[in-house]
């Protein structure tokens, strides 16, 4: 500002010593004249004044000077952003972690609800512990809860082993139905065979009946045809006798023809009946072996469908029993757990480590199942830094990618351009992106220390949580790229991660030490 007004002071000191010249040299220039016309007197000082106002327009010296050297200047950074390299990256900020997620901090909760009655010994903010170590003990509020937990769990195993039972006695009796079911099986296979064999074996007795029966029937016909022939020859003899002129003992032989042909149809009428007695016997024998075997058979089928039903109450016993028993192994699981959480009232460190922020106090607060006591900071050399970034910047992002970081309470310089100028910043390459957002649209990236590159600092200044600032480094372009890309707001130029022409990628370069 002091410059300016002093440029200023200088230009109206000039430009009055330039109008005072300016008259006088006017002033003589008349006199030296002579006679001016009487026409040309009007214009003269009409004349004056705009030369006057032409001298007042007219630039500095200095002024001109400073001009030419800012379009010089500017000539020369236009060039210079035709050649110069910018290194383009991704900004994010976030925090250190320890790179096992094991390893990271964990906060211990109250696996019952109760009363803390007892911190272990040393045990205050930022204290060193280690695995195993006795922290703080639990006691439930109900004294009695754990005794009738002790019982419902015994209740509970009594049950499974009732279903267990159930389901053994149920298997064996299936089993056996089915055993059965396979001898009735073959049983009635067995008696059906037999009846087969006992009705082709009276079919054939009555056959054998049927034939004899046709046969005496056959010869009754014959002895009875005969009857009639030697009647007549009795009764024509009788006449002839009586007339005397046959001898008598004619007569009786053809007597005794006639009493012996009637002998022999009473005989074959006797057989005929006897013949058919036999047949009807025959039948009936053979009606009362199909029954018997009939029965047999019946029998038989009735024992294998008492089998079959029998099998499906065993087998409807085994689901029932079978349900009763993962009932009672779900309520047996939950009951052992129970137990095992209220059996689980002392707290102890889970891995080595210092303890932070200490919730409740002893002896008056009252805990609920899950609230947090205190949380456990594990000591690790495997640190990691996870940075955040936006999500029109994540999809440039890829594994192995350098990073150059700046921890909280390191001074350092950083320049997003040219990280080869910049100074207290730690090397680090990208080990994975996550592949959802937090809910804000930011995307984590996961970095990790560059095995090449200075190694971070100690743990005694790194701690977890510590904030960071991080740069990924992407893809090395002109720098009037850069400020046209600025301008128009398009995203970096990287190049493909499969890109295979090695030609076309350009290495970041390597960054001084811090």
């Amino acid at each position: 500002r002091m410059v300016l007004q002093r440029l200023n002071s200088l230009r109206h000191g000039k430009l009055r010593k330039s109008m005072h010249s300016d008259t006088g040299g006017m002033m003589s220039q008349h006199q030296s004249a002579g006679i001016l016309s009487q026409h040309d007197e009007p214009d003269a000082p009409a004349s004056v004044q705009m030369k006057s106002s032409l001298r007042l327009t007219q630039s500095s010296r200095l002024i001109r000077r400073i001009a030419r050297i800012i379009f010089v200047g500017l000539v020369a950074t236009i060039v210079m952003m035709i050649f110069v390299p910018w290194q383009q990256s991704v900004k994010g900020n976030g925090n250190v972690v320890a790179f096992a997620p094991l390893e990271r901090q964990q906060t211990i909760e109250a696996p019952i609800k109760g009363r803390i009655v007892r911190w272990g010994e040393g045990i205050h903010e930022n204290a060193e512990v280690v695995q195993g170590q006795f922290i703080a003990e639990i006691r439930d509020l109900d004294d009695d809860y754990t005794e009738r937990l002790n019982q419902q769990l015994e209740h509970t195993q009594e049950t499974v082993r009732s279903a267990k039972e159930q389901i053994r006695t149920g298997t064996e009796i299936h089993e056996a139905a089915h055993r059965l079911v396979e001898v009735y099986q073959r049983q009635e296979m067995t008696y059906r065979q037999v009846k087969e064999e006992i009705t082709a074996a009276q079919n054939a007795y009555v056959a054998s009946a049927e034939q004899k029966v046709q046969s005496v029937r056959e010869q009754l016909a014959i002895e009875q045809a005969a009857i009639p022939q030697l009647q007549q020859e009795y009764d024509r003899l009788q006449e002839l006798y009586i007339k005397q002129n046959i001898a008598l003992q004619k007569v009786q032989e053809t007597e005794a023809k006639l009493r012996g042909a009637e002998s022999k149809v009473r005989k074959a009428s006797s057989d005929v009946l006897a013949a058919e007695k036999e047949l009807d016997g025959k039948k009936k024998d053979r009606e009362a072996y199909i029954q018997k075997a009939q029965v047999d058979i019946d029998y038989a089928h009735a024992l294998y469908q008492k089998a079959v039903s029998d099998i499906s109450k065993a087998d409807g016993d085994i689901e029932k029993a079978k349900s009763e028993l993962a009932k009672a192994e779900k309520e047996l699981r939950e009951m052992e757990r129970k137990v095992a959480i209220q059996s689980n009232q002392i707290l102890r460190a889970p891995m080595d480590g210092f303890v932070v922020r200490i919730n409740p106090n002893f002896g008056s607060a009252i805990l609920k199942e899950g609230d947090p006591i205190c949380t456990i900071v594990p000591q690790t050399e495997d640190r990691a830094v996870q940075i955040w970034v936006s999500g029109n910047d994540a999809p440039l992002v890829h594994a192995e990618d350098p990073v150059r970081l700046q921890f909280e309470g390191w001074p350092a310089v950083q320049f997003s351009g040219w990280p080869s100028v910049a100074v207290g910043t730690f090397g680090g390459e990208v080990v994975s992106v996550d592949a959802t957002d937090d809910g804000k649209g930011k995307f984590r990236v996961l970095v990790r220390p560059d095995p090449t590159q200075e190694s971070w600092p100690s743990d005694q200044y790194l701690r977890q949580g510590v904030r960071a600032n991080g740069w990924i480094l992407l893809r090395n372009v002109p720098l009037w790229w850069e400020v046209w890309r600025k301008l128009n707001g398009f995203p970096p130029v990287v190049t493909p991660v499969d890109d295979k022409d090695d030609s076309m990628k350009s290495k970041a370069p390597k960054p001084p030490k811090p």
